[in-house]
């Protein structure tokens, strides 16, 4: 029994202006570490854990990932209390390309 890593990710193929929403499975007591998105600067994230936010009380801006790798590092990692997270995307304006986000964690056997 040791750390394993883990990724899981999201993908909203055909996003629309407003509330895009999509779920994905995680192991019990996963730790998120990094994240990738590939969303609008315009929009707003939020990863949904148990029905609270991984950010706090505030959901990030899209603009948080126009780097050219699209990744943020956790200052610690977020050990998630729900095998289920849901991804809101809210978008002003309707997406041109597909919204896709990917956890970088790792979990306990």
């Amino acid at each position: 029994m040791g750390i394993k890593p883990y990724v899981a990710s999201f993908q909203i193929a055909s996003p629309v202006q407003g509330t895009n929403r999509q779920t994905v499975t995680v192991p019990k007591n996963f730790l998120v570490a990094e994240i990738i998105a590939n969303v609008p600067s315009t929009a707003t994230l939020d990863i949904l854990d148990a029905g609270n936010s991984m950010f706090g009380s505030r959901p990030l801006g899209g603009g948080v990932f126009a780097t050219s790798n699209r990744r943020i590092r956790l200052y610690e990692p977020y050990e998630c209390k729900n095998t289920a997270l849901e991804l809101i995307c809210e978008c002003p304006e309707a997406p041109t390309s597909p919204i896709a986000v990917v956890l970088i964690g790792m979990w306990q056997e």
